[in-house]
């Protein structure tokens, strides 16, 4: 019943407030690595790819180089490289 969560992160997302009918600052896509445990990618749907190599304790936004503000639905981490997903 979520008694017991703990909040292992700060917000993920860029915490924009919700603009239209569709709700923003949500995370939309979440995967481990097959690769090495605690190695958790994160997209949100207000165009955010954050990384933590550490089971979430830390988190670093990757985001640069990508379209600003798309919608991220899915995250694949390799399966040959660690610092790589699609």
């Amino acid at each position: 019943m979520g008694n017991a969560f703990e909040r292992i992160s700060p917000d993920l997302t860029t915490y924009k407030q919700p603009q239209g009918n569709v709700p923003f600052s949500t995370i939309t896509a979440l995967a481990e690595s097959p690769l090495k445990f605690g190695l958790l990618w994160a997209g949100t749907d207000d165009g955010n790819v954050q990384v933590t190599t550490d089971a979430g304790t830390t988190w670093s936004n990757v985001t640069a180089g990508l379209p600003k503000g798309l919608w991220v639905s899915y995250i694949s981490p390799s399966p040959h490289d660690k610092a790589t997903a699609l």
